[in-house]
């Protein structure tokens, strides 16, 4: 499958609060995982789906990062959701700094002398 992405994402886990609803504070929110991020838009894990299309917001710290459900897809242990951040809004290390972190291009083959 090509990938459609802009911007490399990070590899990373911790608990984030995730929302859904057009209004912060109006909307459900769930407990997820946060399983990649990248400046313009993350994947979290969830044990139930979401409709895509529908507004969402990640509140992690201080940080609040605001977008559109793009995927849901249920696979095998949850629901993996993407969500791609609005206009203007951002994620960067300076914001927040997830638990546990890993960028997969520092990766070497282990096959590799």
């Amino acid at each position: 499958m090509k990938e459609r992405r802009s911007e490399q994402r990070l590899m990373c886990s911790q608990l984030v609060v995730f929302r859904l609803g057009e209004r912060a504070g109006t909307g459900q929110s769930h407990e997820a995982i946060l399983e990649d991020i990248s400046a313009v838009g993350a994947c979290v894990q969830l044990t139930s789906p979401v409709l895509v299309g529908s507004a969402g917001e990640l509140v992690v710290s201080k940080k609040r990062l605001r977008g559109t459900i793009r995927y849901c897809e249920f696979r095998e242990i949850g629901y993996f959701v993407g969500i791609e951040f609005e206009p203007g809004v951002t994620w960067s290390e300076a914001d927040f700094l997830p638990e546990h972190l890993l960028d997969p291009r520092t990766l070497k083959d282990r096959h590799e002398k």
